[in-house]
């Protein structure tokens, strides 16, 4: 490119020096073009085509160069470079019209393949072998060559039905990625990077609409400004954080906001038949490139309580084994007369009905708490609840706490393993 660059210059500057036309013309012909003379002054033409090999690991990509300048008193140089992708033809305009002791140059836009594209980036990074990909690359550009630097934007953007990856268990659908690179000194200055997706499924959870908005500014930090996502009828977002690659780390925060506590429910149907409300709160996480993904402490909270309703899975004698069905209301030495002086419970049959999910209780307290026991410890999740029975004139409140033990590995897989183990205490 600098050579191209250089050999524009010095045909400029034969023009403003007046140089010999003669010269010019034997130049073109004895590398293959034309020279043209007309009456608005000296036409030179010409097309050339080669391979380039960028890196001894991918294929030889073709290009071919086409030039067609005036050479009359401050004539314009234009070149037209192409480079046959593998996803389509990238056209590269070069001219020197517009831009005084220097170049103009424009990316015009176009369209590639992305699924042709995949072989070369899996080349660089395996784990796009097992990413689907389809749909259009369109990218366009613009900006000025001088002093041997290029100045300028690149724009990109991406738009496909669905992206599956399977390592890591992931389809995102309605997909739409668009960016812009921002060039100074022929370095990149700024990358700005926008995802929009539609709906999505991560590890077998389901999300509605999302945007994660990230940007680098100088040097090789990344700043992931904005994520967030319609989730369980409420959302999750991501606290904004930075990475360093030099770092290898990442520490930030999952966000809940007023999500259905019916669908944490199902997160844990051993403990939970249903539960109405919604909850917030939010959970450390943190990541490296040598330890992975690192869940840290957190909590969620009921914000919505009024009317907030839960129902506990079947679980017989969990309450009402706590307590007799019959109340002695006669000392025991007095035999049959205590016996049959004896009266029913009435919270032993309410309790039997709480324990059986046949009646619901008017949450009173909520609280989930992750990691309660610090990092390492087996107990993952601990929810303690505290609820009023409805309907029970016996049995005033409830309290009973719901431990999740296990790798988070596990409770992510929860509902279709059995790797994590659900203990409900009274």
């Amino acid at each position: 490119m600098r050579a191209l660059f250089f050999g524009l210059r010095r045909i400029a500057g034969w023009q403003q020096t007046g140089g010999s036309a003669f010269a010019l013309m034997l130049a073109a012909v004895l590398i293959g073009g034309t020279a043209v003379v007309s009456g608005e002054g000296l036409r030179l033409q010409g097309q050339w085509t080669g391979k380039v090999q960028l890196d001894s690991r991918l294929p030889e990509i073709p290009w071919r160069v086409k030039l067609d300048t005036m050479v009359v008193g401050e004539g314009a140089t234009r070149v037209e470079l192409v480079a046959e992708l593998p996803g389509g033809e990238v056209t590269l305009l070069v001219s020197n019209g517009d831009t005084p002791g220097g170049y103009t140059w424009t990316l015009a836009p176009q369209t590639l393949a992305v699924a042709a594209l995949q072989p070369v980036g899996a080349t660089f990074l395996p784990e796009l072998r097992g990413v689907s990909l389809a749909g259009g690359l369109m990218v366009s550009g613009n900006g000025v060559w001088v002093n041997d630097l290029a100045e300028g934007e690149l724009e990109f953007e991406w738009r496909t039905e669905k992206l599956g990856w399977l390592e890591y268990d992931l389809e995102l659908r309605g997909l739409e990625i668009t960016g812009a690179v921002k060039l100074r000194n022929s370095a990149v200055e700024e990358v700005a990077v926008n995802l929009n997706w539609r709906s999505a499924t991560v590890r077998g959870f389901a999300l509605g609409p999302g945007r994660v908005e990230i940007d680098r500014q100088g040097g090789a930090v990344w700043a992931v400004k904005r994520g967030e996502a319609s989730v369980w009828g409420g959302g999750v977002a991501l606290a904004p954080f930075r990475y360093d690659p030099a770092e290898g780390k990442v520490q930030t925060a999952i966000v809940l906001s007023e999500v259905l506590a019916d669908e944490l429910a199902k997160l844990v149907p051993r403990a939970l038949a249903s539960a109405s409300g919604k909850l917030s709160g939010e959970m450390v996480i943190n990541w490296s490139e040598e330890s992975g993904f690192r869940p840290g402490g957190g909590s969620l909270a009921m914000v919505d309580k009024e009317g907030s309703q839960v129902r506990m899975a079947a679980a017989p004698g969990l309450l009402s084994s706590r307590v007799p069905s019959r109340i002695e209301t006669l000392p025991q030495w007095l035999g049959p007369i205590a016996k049959w002086a004896e009266i029913e419970n009435p919270a032993h049959d309410d309790l039997v009905e709480i324990e059986m999910g046949r009646r619901a209780m008017v949450v009173e307290r909520l609280e989930v708490k992750f990691n309660p026991d610090g990092r390492g410890a087996m107990r993952t999740v601990r929810a303690d609840l505290v609820a009023r029975p409805v309907g029970s004139p016996a049995v005033k409140r409830v309290s009973f706490g719901i431990n999740v033990m296990g790798a988070w590995e596990d409770l992510v897989m929860l509902t279709r393993s059995k790797g994590a183990s659900i203990t409900v205490k009274p």
